[in-house]
């Protein structure tokens, strides 16, 4: 592997996933790659770097709070432009960030949006020799509704959703016609369960869980689940929420394994999903940084019908078909509570960080950078521009 060209990524270099994959290639003997920052002058720092024999991994700018809070800044014009309300500079300045407060992630996908953008243009004035990442492609899974309309016009398995809500009345009354009591409603632009709400109705009376906390009017992220049973307060919660676009879905009974909620994240790797984790959560919300349990998946299989779980593979094969430039991605699958059917949950774009789970040997970078090599052997001779 060593002879191969340089590696560039974009991202931070204190990043575990910047440096999970620094790891992997020196463990396959490479050179380090050089790490461009998202808050570098990239037209003054890529062009030098962007060469024919260059190889570009990007990674997730979540994990770096002065390029979220950039981000957010950057994004203000395109998301007002797209209907949305959006905040001052002076209210994401002061936005407590450090401390977990939830504010504005669609201004944070537009600005990631834009930024994006700007990398596609220099790829195609300065093509390289490939990329393991899809742009558009990204950008899709950052948007949970153009991820799931474009699951369900292909016929993937997914959760009935409400699209383009603009408030708890609407909410109600679209569910009250699709005939659901149940649904989760996710902020439309939002990753890692941030702003997620799981809701239960019976008539007039409510029973939601989220993952936001409200403080004076600010909401935080909080690993510990809230519960809302006053309609008032659900009702100016999800008000507030829809001002940064929400998506609403059916909330589907998932697969129990000994009284525990599951759901699984796989990672599709050159077309092959050949990672798997089972999450185990008491509560709906199975998020692992929500101190949820991740299990084995045979956890999971060893319960299932034996055609289950094939069916499952075949789908994230499937997904791989209608996303074939992003090279791997990671959705989250639900094996539905009566052990036969499956939905897809959401595709991940930066998923694949999975610790102590292997295969072949290899943790998921070393897998992907040895796929991506053979991949590179096979396929020789072409340079990569982003379309």
């Amino acid at each position: 592997m060593a002879a191969f060209g340089q590696w560039v990524i974009i991202g931070a270099e204190q990043d575990r996933r910047v440096q999970g994959f620094q790891q992997a290639l020196t463990s396959a003997g490479c050179a380090p790659a050089t790490v461009v920052d998202y808050l570098d002058d990239w037209q003054s720092v890529l062009p030098a770097l962007l060469t024919p024999e260059t190889y570009l991994r990007i990674e997730s700018p979540g994990s770096q709070l002065p390029v979220v809070r950039q981000l957010m800044l950057d994004g203000a014009q395109a998301a007002e432009a797209s209907g949305f309300s959006t905040y001052s500079t002076g209210q994401i300045q002061d936005a407590a960030l450090e401390r977990g407060e939830f504010i504005a992630p669609h201004q944070f996908y537009y600005g990631l949006k834009q930024r994006l953008l700007g990398l596609q243009a220099l790829l195609a004035q300065y093509p390289i020799a490939g990329c393991l990442n899809h742009i558009p492609d990204i950008l899709t899974f950052f948007d949970k509704q153009a991820t799931h309309q474009r699951l369900a016009q292909q016929a993937i398995p997914v959760p009935t959703a409400l699209y383009d809500i603009q408030n708890y009345a609407e909410l109600r009354e679209h569910m009250q016609q699709a005939g659901l009591r149940e649904v989760f409603i996710k902020t439309r632009f939002g990753s890692a369960a941030s702003g997620i709400i799981a809701l239960k109705t019976a008539g007039s009376k409510v029973l939601a869980r989220t993952t936001i906390e409200v403080a004076n009017g600010r909401f935080f992220n909080t690993r510990r689940l809230q519960h809302i049973s006053n309609e008032s307060a659900l009702a100016s919660l999800v008000d507030s929420l829809c001002q940064w676009g929400v998506h609403c879905e059916n909330w589907l009974p998932k697969a129990r394994i000994n009284t525990m909620n599951t759901d699984c994240r796989l990672i599709v790797v050159n077309g092959k999903p050949d990672f798997a984790v089972l999450r185990k959560s008491q509560t709906p919300i199975t998020n692992l940084h929500l101190l949820n349990e991740r299990a084995n998946i045979e956890e999971l299989t060893d319960a299932l019908p034996d055609d289950t779980w094939p069916q499952v593979l075949n789908t994230a094969r499937k997904l791989a078909d209608i996303f074939p430039q992003s090279f791997h991605f990671a959705p989250d699958i639900a094996v539905h509570q009566d052990l036969q059917g499956h939905s897809v949950l959401e595709i991940n774009a930066f998923g694949d960080f999975i610790q102590h789970i292997q295969h072949q040997g290899m943790n998921s970078y070393s897998w992907e950078l040895h796929q991506w090599m053979e991949h590179q052997q096979a396929n020789p001779a072409t340079t990569s521009r982003q379309q």
